[in-house]
């Protein structure tokens, strides 16, 4: 008896696995008996890795009875890609007096076409 089945395969790239399925029939009588071997061909330039990273935050804030002070240190990690431009979303009206760090180029605060949103953008 035939009946589609999804079978999956393992494939290593670069020393990442990734996972697929392929669908297709078998019996189910049939198994593997023997591993193999999934080889793709690349022609051509690859394209660069996708800008990939995180950030932490945390917040020390000051409260007096005429202003509230915030420094908010962020240490930002790349784990893939090359930044040319590193976007923060921002909440709040609160007004950023600076940026600093080593590796800074230039920042800037952002507003959204609709003027909802706010990002911050770092030029490492």
């Amino acid at each position: 008896m035939i009946k589609n089945t999804m079978t999956p395969i393992k494939v290593i790239l670069a020393g990442l696995v990734a996972w697929a399925c392929f669908i297709g029939a078998a019996t189910a009588q049939e198994k593997p008996t023997t591993e193999g071997d999934v080889t793709f061909t690349a022609k051509g330039v690859l394209p660069p890795p996708p800008l990939f990273f995180t950030a932490e935050v945390t917040s020390k804030t000051t409260v007096s009875a005429t202003k509230i002070n915030q420094n908010i240190p962020i240490t930002l990690k790349i784990l893939q890609g090359k930044p040319e431009l590193l976007t923060l979303g921002l909440d709040g009206a609160g007004k950023i007096i600076s940026v600093k760090g080593a590796g800074l180029a230039d920042w800037a605060v952002r507003t959204s076409a609709d003027g909802k949103q706010r990002f911050l953008d770092i030029k490492p």
